[in-house]
């Protein structure tokens, strides 16, 4: 049997290569085209009743091979075979009977048929129809009951009618589209369905000859989609109220009006509104709590009292009015210059703030008035009339030793935002500024064009921080003559993290700044910082102008240098590590001993070595550190003596020695000008007392002498006035000459 079939393959082979060549018997195949729907079975007879000479009359498809359940005898005239249960599967399918003679050499054909199959017809489902405005028109729609094969899907018949009027049926044009059907019928006189029950009257017929029905009853009282709203306007009454106005259609008809309110502040209301049949055709309706300075659409739908539809949107605009802003800007920070409190008592003090959040602007920022109130007795300081595009403001003449608090008030043309003062602007001194640096990898642009940036905070203050549950605020803006745009808004995130990675577009065009945030909440002056370091990469430039002299203590030297700035494309230097060692004599750089070194913060410039080697030259020498480990070139040599400055034992006693020496030189010059001032004062007394002391002729009476006989002699300005006048020879206190016989007596030798 095996063999019989492996022939029967090979000729159905032969067949299909050569069939332009088969003999053509006089027999046939019934049915040649049969057209067939699934579940349904298909019986074939091929007969051929004048040919007693073949050996056997086979049937079979192109598939596979269909031998009749019983072998035919010799001679027989027709055999029959039935595919039992169709499906798509059998579609195009091909059918042949013939004869195969006895050798199995050839066959000869007698019939060939192809098999269409279509999908057994399903009643329509999902009817959904709607009226258009009462009495204008109506579409249904009907979903397909089940999905058909290919394009075979079956013809549509549609019939209504409407029972209270007529019971016969009417035809109408049912269109098969998508996955369903569509009708769409106008109300006439003898089809009239205005508020009506009507019935539908759905046939379905496949090609295959089979036919199923169904009727549908719907009710049009139920089914109404009103005309939309029209001529809608919009009144803007205040702030926060709009009155909407809008037309409508068919006013005799009872109709619930449905106003939706949105904006962009997703404050959505929505609000319903029966019309009855005595309702003009215009409706207002005003709708408040609305955000000011802010469009809104309103959107109208109208839908039956009674149960239906609503009708398409129908919209219109408007904007309230402006209101003074609900909320100030927010401070974000401020900076000062640290010197200006160093070298003086007051300060110029910037303050940043962002702007009025939308939601809360109201209308559109004309100004800004930025106020500064002292927290003691001092001046209130304040700027008026700052651009609406500013961000930033300059405030001269802040004392360093007061705090002040902050308020910015945004304007618009209705008037000012509320006051907010709980921003504090600190005394010098009572936060210290974060010490920071930026770093950046060197072609590190993402996809999106951003840069990554690292903005790493120095020092050990990060760990005191985090204990306290402080933080920093770490800031940016666009830079702007090294300082920030007053247009750009400062921007700043916090962080407890000593590195903290921002992601930026265009970081070389920004400034950088950082705060710290204690915990009771106070806020230190900002930091500022336009440089940025590139990462991981080896210094090349030495530090420059190291000198080194003498010290003020004993045995040391001061070693001076000028510290690695922001300098194009070289690594921020972590440290200095300062080199020294003994030498010969200043000049010479090979080291007559071990080299020392101690390493300085990256914040100083000087350092003073200490605990050197007395009279001893040291060659000094000074380079920078990465925080990576990396070193720059040694700078160049500076050379210094190391000095005892102690008096030594010899030293003192000729000090003292000398100091003995000149004090009895000191006391002899003393001595002898004092003697000899003596000397020439009694010269000059007796001098004068020859001049007075003049002869006299005859005796005269000592009782004679009166105060009157006093003699004034000279004038009192060149009277030398002295306490030790009085034992002057002659002269009293008070400059008179004196009688001779006061004295002495007038005849007695001088």
């Amino acid at each position: 049997m095996a063999a019989f079939q492996g022939a029967l393959w090979s000729i159905y082979a032969t067949m299909l290569c050569v069939i332009s060549s088969v003999l053509i018997a006089s027999g046939e195949l019934i049915p040649d085209e049969p057209r067939v729907c699934t579940n349904t079975s298909l019986t074939f007879t091929c007969s051929d009743p004048g040919n007693a000479s073949a050996l056997q009359l086979l049937v079979f498809m192109v598939d596979f091979v269909m031998i009749p359940e019983s072998e035919l005898d010799r001679g027989e005239s027709n055999v029959s075979y039935t595919i039992p249960r169709i499906s798509t599967a059998d579609t195009n399918a091909n059918v042949f009977c013939g004869y195969v003679n006895e050798s199995l050499e050839y066959y000869e054909d007698i019939g060939m048929a192809f098999v269409t199959v279509y999908s057994y017809p399903k009643d329509l489902e999902e009817i959904h129809c709607e009226v258009d405005d009462y009495d204008k028109a109506m579409t249904c729609t009907w979903k397909w009951g089940q999905e058909y094969f290919g394009k075979n899907t079956p013809e549509v018949t549609c019939q209504f009618r409407a029972p209270e009027l007529s019971a016969s049926w009417t035809i109408c044009n049912a269109t098969k589209k998508g996955k369903g059907v569509t009708l769409q019928i106008n109300s006439t006189r003898q089809g009239d369905f205005s508020l009506k029950k009507m019935e539908f009257n759905m046939t379905l017929e496949s090609q295959c000859d089979i036919s199923t029905s169904k009727v549908f009853p719907i009710d049009t009282n139920n089914i109404v989609r009103p005309a939309p709203a029209y001529n809608l306007t919009t009144a803007v009454l205040n702030s926060s109220c709009i009155e909407f106005h809008w037309h409508h259609r068919s006013p005799h008809h009872n109709k619930t009006h449905r106003i939706t309110v949105t904006s962009k502040w997703n404050d959505t209301q929505v609000k319903e509104l029966n019309a009855t049949h005595d309702t003009v055709s215009r409706i207002n309706h005003t709708i408040c709590d609305l955000h000011p300075s802010t469009t809104y659409s309103g959107s109208i739908e109208m839908m039956p009292i009674v149960g239906g539809y609503w009708s398409d949107e129908s919209q219109v605009k408007g904007t309230t009015k402006e209101d003074r802003p609900s909320a100030s800007p927010e401070v974000i920070g401020y900076t000062w210059d640290p010197l200006e409190c160093d070298k003086g008592t007051h300060r110029r003090v910037r303050v940043f703030w962002k702007p009025v959040p939308e939601i809360d602007k109201n209308g559109e920022m004309i100004f800004y008035n930025v106020t500064l109130w002292p927290k003691g007795k001092a001046k209130i300081m304040n700027v008026d009339g700052i651009a609406a595009s500013f961000y930033s403001v300059n405030l001269l003449g802040i004392l360093c030793d007061m705090s002040y608090s902050v308020t910015v008030v945004a304007y618009t043309s209705i008037g000012g935002s509320p006051h907010n003062s709980s921003f504090i602007v600190l005394r010098h001194s009572t936060i210290e500024r974060p010490h920071f640096m930026v770093e950046s990898v060197s072609n590190n642009s993402s996809e999106s064009g951003t840069n990554t940036v690292d903005v790493v905070i120095l020092g050990d203050s990060v760990e005191q921080m985090t204990k306290s549950r402080a933080h920093y605020m770490i800031c940016w803006c666009e830079k702007d003559r090294g300082s920030c745009k007053r247009m750009s808004v400062l921007q700043c995130v916090p962080s407890q993290m000593k590195t903290t990675s921002l992601q930026l577009a265009d970081p070389e065009n920004k400034m950088y700044a950082v705060a710290m945030v204690t915990k009771a909440g106070d806020i230190s002056s900002l930091a500022l910082e336009s440089c940025i370091y590139p990462k991981n990469i080896a210094p090349t430039v030495s530090p420059n102008s190291v000198k080194a002299s003498p010290g003020s203590e004993d045995n040391t030297i001061n070693v001076i240098w000028d510290k690695l700035t922001c300098q194009s494309w070289q690594p921020f230097i972590a440290f200095y590590v300062v080199q020294y060692c003994t030498v010969v004599k200043e000049g010479i750089n090979s080291c007559k001993g071990t080299v020392d070194s101690v390493e300085v913060p990256e914040k100083d410039y000087s350092y003073m070595l200490t605990d050197l080697k007395e009279d001893e030259v040291y060659r000094i020498v000074v380079r920078g550190m990465t925080r990576d480990g990396k070193s720059t070139p040694d700078s160049e040599p500076a050379f210094a003596q190391a000095i005892n400055k102690t008096l030594k034992p010899s030293v003192i006693l000729g000090i003292a020695f000398g100091c003995v020496v000149a004090l009895a030189f000191a006391i002899a010059g003393f001595v002898c000008t004092v003697r000899k001032c003596n000397y020439r004062r009694i010269e000059f007394l007796r001098s004068k007392r020859e001049i007075v002391d003049l002869p006299i002729s005859g005796p005269i009476e000592q009782n004679d002498i009166t105060l009157e006989s006093y003699t004034r002699y000279s004038d009192p300005a060149n009277v030398i006035h002295d306490e030790n006048h009085a034992q002057d020879k002659g002269l009293d206190n008070n400059g008179y000459l004196v009688p001779s016989d006061r004295n002495i007596p007038i005849n007695e030798e001088a």
